[in-house]
């Protein structure tokens, strides 16, 4: 492979980062999209964004003028686009490749045995997106000179290692009752299909329930939870009672972290009193987080809304496991989702 067929492969990190920018600023609008919900990991959507100009950069000796004509983008070609193709993980690696799940603790008897890749080793071989810039330099430096050899290059390389994985078990809950009409479902399964797919992206060994819940909880699978539809009042308590036996029994809070996210409208029979409170609090208490996504809700505060408060506040302090955020239009599925795992704006 010759090197100067790359046309300073190098030297365009800089118009990579313009072009992962301006992809990033396009991703919030295909969240909801049907082409993307529902694909399979690897299946290529197609993204229109800004075309930019490819920087040439060619050496010149010291001393010498430079060519360029000074024209950045938007003064010339504003309407072009160029269409990128990127499958859903890449997406979800742009979107939120920089969340973590809250409260995620070290459990002495809960350590799965996974695996990770470690870019800690160099070869003279390897793909160009592996390649590492300040050791191909300092080949050339070592033979006195100050351009590139295909000889010179060197890539990282990587090796896998067995790694300890902390437990975790993620319990989705969708309100399924009569209230959450069309747009409701919709906006619910959007957000949970994206922590989802985020879940199985980063925490590959973590172990993901299903529940739909009215006045009565029901346990699914993962296909039942975005395509199976139910009807009648809402009721949490026996859905919480539900999961905390669940838990107790397979997932004890000395071996596993253990996160519920719940989608619902906030309407809910006003009739439960002290009980439900106490069972909030006593998920708070062997919980890393209680998400709630308030879905196209009251435009005030709702009575689930204000019962998750009331039951969070103990002793002039906001538990910290309690996270909510309100998704009333798709443009706040992102914002939510990272108000819920980051922490940010609940």
């Amino acid at each position: 492979m010759d090197l100067y067929d790359h046309k300073g492969e190098l030297d365009r990190q800089w118009y990579l980062r313009k072009l992962s920018q301006a992809i990033k600023a396009k991703l919030p609008e295909l969240i909801t999209q049907e082409a993307v919900m529902g694909s399979a990991p690897d299946q290529r959507i197609r993204v229109a964004v800004r075309k930019l100009e490819e920087p040439d950069f060619r050496y010149q000796p010291q001393g010498s003028a430079g060519q360029g004509n000074g024209l950045g983008p938007g003064q010339e070609g504003g309407d072009d686009v160029v269409w990128i193709e990127l499958t859903t993980e890449e997406i979800m690696d742009l979107l939120l490749e920089d969340l973590k799940l809250p409260r995620l603790d070290d459990k002495p008897r809960g350590v799965l045995h996974g695996e990770e890749d470690r870019y800690d080793d160099v070869s003279t071989h390897g793909p160009w997106s592996n390649i590492d810039k300040r050791r191909s330099l300092y080949q050339a430096a070592k033979q006195g000179r100050d351009y590139l050899t295909q000889d010179d290059l060197r890539y990282r390389s990587w090796r896998t290692y067995p790694k300890p994985v902390t437990a975790a078990v993620i319990t989705l809950v969708r309100d399924a009752s009569g209230s959450m009409d069309e747009s409701k479902r919709y906006l619910s399964k959007s957000a949970a299909w994206w922590l989802v797919q985020w879940i199985r992206r980063q925490y590959r060994y973590a172990e993901i329930r299903y529940f739909l819940h009215t006045t009565v909880p029901v346990e699914v699978d993962e296909k039942d939870f975005f395509n199976r539809e139910i009807t009648g009042g809402t009721a949490i308590l026996s859905t919480y009672q539900t999961i905390l036996q669940l838990w107790d029994h397979d997932f004890p809070h000395e071996d596993w972290n253990r996160y519920l996210l719940h989608f619902s409208d906030g309407d809910i029979w006003s009739d439960y009193g002290r009980e439900l409170i106490e069972i909030i609090q006593t998920l708070l208490s062997t919980s890393s987080l209680l998400g709630y996504f308030e879905v196209e809700g009251h435009k005030g505060v709702s009575p689930l809304w204000s019962l998750f408060r009331k039951s969070a506040e103990v002793g002039g302090h906001f538990h910290p496991a309690m996270r909510m955020a309100k998704i009333d239009s798709k443009e706040h599925i992102l914002p939510a989702i990272r108000a819920v795992i980051d922490g940010h704006g609940s």
